[in-house]
């Protein structure tokens, strides 16, 4: 016996959104939840943040998903909390991880 999986479904795509509709479905189920960070995570990532003339590779958290960026910080606003790098903007409550390449 065949797996159907999807397939099943597939009558129901000439009914307008129906496909859309379940794209968004299965995309909300791969969202996952923010992590908490200890109190080590913290106190590394704000060691790089001030010491930032190192290439970094910054784990970040966007929409529900997990995001990698790997690149030189080019300014950090202190004020707003937030990192720019490779004309990307993160905040500071978005980061995960920081490592030194």
């Amino acid at each position: 016996m065949r797996d159907r999986k999807m397939l099943k479904w597939q009558p129901f795509y000439s009914l307008g959104d129906f496909r859309k509709i379940t794209e968004d479905i299965s995309i909300n189920k791969q969202k996952e939840k923010i992590k908490k960070l200890s109190e080590d995570q913290e106190q590394m990532i704000n060691y790089y943040l001030n010491h930032y003339e190192y290439k970094l590779k910054i784990i970040y958290y966007k929409q529900g998903f997990y995001n990698t960026v790997v690149g030189y910080i080019k300014y950090i606003d202190k004020i707003n909390k937030i990192i720019y790098i490779n004309n990307l903007k993160i905040y500071f409550k978005r980061i995960v991880k920081i490592e030194k390449i």
